[in-house]
Parts: C-alpha cells; structure tokens; sequence
C-alpha cells in the first residue's frame, strides 16, 4: 500500500462528520491531551454495484439476463491522527486496531447520518513509521450492502394503516397480547396478501406471543417457551414483510400489538 501525504491544505479543516464503531465515537474517545484523531471523509456511503448474471443463447444475439445482485459495499474512513510523541502514537494505533480486532461485523456509524453500516475492518494504509501525525485510510467490507436505521417499535391499532420508516419492505418482530387465553389466530398483511396461522400444538395456556420473523423464532409468554411448532405450515412465515402504508389484521382481535423494526435503506 502506498502512504497519504497532506499535500492540500483544505483536507485538514475540520470535518462535520465523526466515526462511531460499535457505539464508539472514535473521534471522541481517542482524543486526549495527548493524543487527536480526526475523521476527514468517508468513501463508499453513496455507492452501489452490482453482479450481473447473463447466459449466452445459441443462435440469438446477445445474452438472456437472469438478473442482478448488490455486490459488497467497500467502505474506506480517511482520517488523521496526531500524538505529542511517536511512542504515544504507537500506543494509540494499538488501541484503535484492537477496536477494530472483531471477528464479526461490527456496526458502523457517521454523525452526520443516522443510519447503521454493518463491516468486516480489513486493512489500513501504511503508516511511515516515524512521524507523529499520519493520515490513514481505514477500509472496511459490509458484507450486507444495505443500511439500517436504529430499532424502531411501535404500538399499533389492529386493521389500520401502519407507518414504516423504511425504503424496502421489513421483516418485523411481533408481539401480539390478548386479553384471555388463546390457542389459535391468525396474522395477515392485507395489503399483500400474506398470513400467518398459528395453533397451539402443547398444553402450554398464554396470552402473549412473540414472532421474530428475521430469526425464524416463535415464543409465548415472558418465559420465552419455545413456539415455533404451532405455525401452521400453509403460512407465509418466510415471506411476511412489512411496509409503509400496509395494513395488519390479527383476528381474533387483541389486546395489543406492538412492531418492531429495523428500517432498511441503500
């Protein structure tokens, strides 16, 4: 890798945007009386690609497309960091690559946006060694390419209009209470015309139900007694999205519904 030089002056003003790793604020926390990190820009936020599949066909021109899919979002965060010695510098580059050291996908957010990135650290720029202040390219692997809001959660009136703050539909966490025991009922989306259909299948009695349909998880009551036998199979559990402006009917009707959501964008 090559080294980043400062060689215009107006990529060292002071940025509007500030890095937060997993609920770190990086900029914040790294700043010391000793030591000051900087994030001076962000790539990647605004970009997308995508793997195109096309098949040659004997004896046409052209190709048959059989679709496209998002690629990976690289994400690269160019920041400097100053220390008052090369040791404390050192020391500091320790500390951040340790913060980055996760073997999974760490939640990666700006200030300026408020929405979640979801990466792999996979590399930085070389540094020079010796200096005391460096710029460095941070990059980043977002294996899911889309980014998501904070969890959101909501009351909701059954057979009304929802309002979900998301651009592509979501797969939501239910938790549906009624006001006496109840072994069987049905969740519908009727505005795409999808269900779910459940029936106690056990001895367990309950009045509340929650429906992780992300996780592929049912489970009744505060216990969290497992459920997911009494889905009925000619549900649409898999396929059970909502979005803005769908309407949900739970019958019979309950006490409660409460959503919860992860809004999704790219």
């Amino acid at each position: 890798m090559t080294f980043i030089q400062p060689t215009e002056t107006s990529t060292l003003r002071a940025s509007s945007v500030q890095t937060i790793i997993d609920g770190v604020n990086l900029d914040e926390t790294y700043t010391t009386d000793k030591n000051e990190i900087r994030t001076l820009k962000v790539f990647g936020r605004d970009s997308t690609e995508y793997n195109v599949r096309n098949i040659d066909v004997p004896g046409r021109d052209g190709s048959l497309n059989q679709g496209k899919f998002l690629k990976s979002r690289p994400l690269k965060i160019r920041v400097k960091i100053k220390s008052d010695s090369h040791t404390n510098f050192l020391k500091l580059m320790e500390a951040i690559n340790s913060h980055f050291d996760s073997r999974k996908a760490q939640a990666i957010q700006f200030s300026d946006e408020n929405l979640i990135y979801y990466g792999a650290y996979i590399a930085k720029s070389e540094t020079s060694g010796y200096k005391k202040s460096e710029i460095i390219d941070f990059e980043f692997i977002c294996h899911d390419p889309y980014k998501y809001t904070e969890e959101q959660s909501m009351l909701y009136s059954n057979a009304t209009t929802i309002n979900v703050n998301s651009r592509y539909p979501v797969k939501p966490y239910l938790q549906v209470i009624f006001t006496e025991v109840t072994n069987e009922f049905s969740i519908r989306n009727t505005s795409k015309d999808l269900s779910i259909f459940y029936e106690r299948e056990d001895a367990f009695n309950t009045q509340v139900y929650h429906f992780e349909i992300d996780n592929n998880r049912i489970h009744r009551s505060t216990n969290e007694t497992d459920g997911i036998a009494g889905l009925v199979l000619m549900s649409d559990w898999e396929d059970f999205v909502i979005e803005d402006g769908d309407q949900l009917v739970v019958t019979p009707t309950p006490e409660s519904i409460t959503v919860i959501y992860r809004g999704v964008y790219l």
